[in-house]
């Protein structure tokens, strides 16, 4: 699909992922990496195609949002991870059936992804130019930063989900949601259900373990309001 550059610039430039990078060497950068546009409804499967597989691709969200789900024996279905616009979907995401897991990429809403070849984006040597050499490696080390980041908030989703019991994962989760906002009172963007998703437990489970440790003095919440206690050294 052709890629409308202007608008994808506009998109994408207040990401992380092109911090340093202007216009025109932004545009250099997609016509080397061979760019390439693929959309997919809402609720669609996103799956790679034998280009994607040949350029081990590096897919970068340029619109709406995909989220990683996990199914259970019973159907059930978990979000593990969400990603927004300026995130980077690797190549592995678009074969998960390869390794015959139970994990989906799906598009979240109308979604729209820039593939790049990896190949053209870490090679050892070209003939690009000092310039777009210079463009490149600022990209491949903000892909990096990125990708790390993206590594780090997973790892705090599995420690979360590593816990033992559902009271144990609303308190990792509603404390570290604290720390990121630097406040023991605070308001969650979202509903029981899409916490319950994240937490990876029955949405009237975890209302009954939420009203309980509420009863227990452990916490405050009104509606999506949450106030904690400090936590003991």
């Amino acid at each position: 699909m052709e890629i409308d550059v202007l608008n994808l610039y506009d998109r994408l430039k207040g990401c992380p992922l092109f911090d340093g990078i202007a216009r025109t060497d932004f545009d250099a950068l997609l016509s080397y990496a061979h760019a390439r546009m693929r959309t997919f409804e809402e609720g669609e499967a996103i799956a790679g195609t034998s280009e994607d597989r040949a350029h081990q691709t590096v897919g970068i969200i340029a619109r709406g949002a995909a989220v990683l789900y996990a199914h259970d024996e019973k159907k059930h279905s978990y979000e593990l991870e969400r990603y927004t616009v300026g995130d980077v979907v690797a190549n592995g995401f678009f074969y998960l059936a390869d390794i015959g897991s139970d994990l989906q990429l799906m598009a979240k809403e109308a979604l729209s992804i820039v593939g790049l070849d990896a190949d053209r984006l870490y090679e050892t040597r070209s003939n690009s130019g000092a310039h777009l050499e210079q463009t490149r490696a600022r990209f491949v080390s903000n892909m990096a930063k990125a990708i790390a980041d993206q590594q780090k908030e997973m790892l705090r989703h599995l420690s979360i989900l590593a816990t033992r019991t559902t009271q144990e994962k609303i308190l990792r989760f509603l404390y570290a949601y604290a720390h990121d906002t630097s406040s023991l009172s605070f308001t969650l963007p979202f509903s029981r259900q899409q916490m319950a998703d994240y937490l990876c437990v029955d949405r009237s489970a975890m209302c009954t373990e939420l009203y309980k440790l509420r009863a227990q003095g452990k916490l405050k919440v009104n509606m999506r309001h949450f106030e904690l206690p400090p936590q003991s050294a």
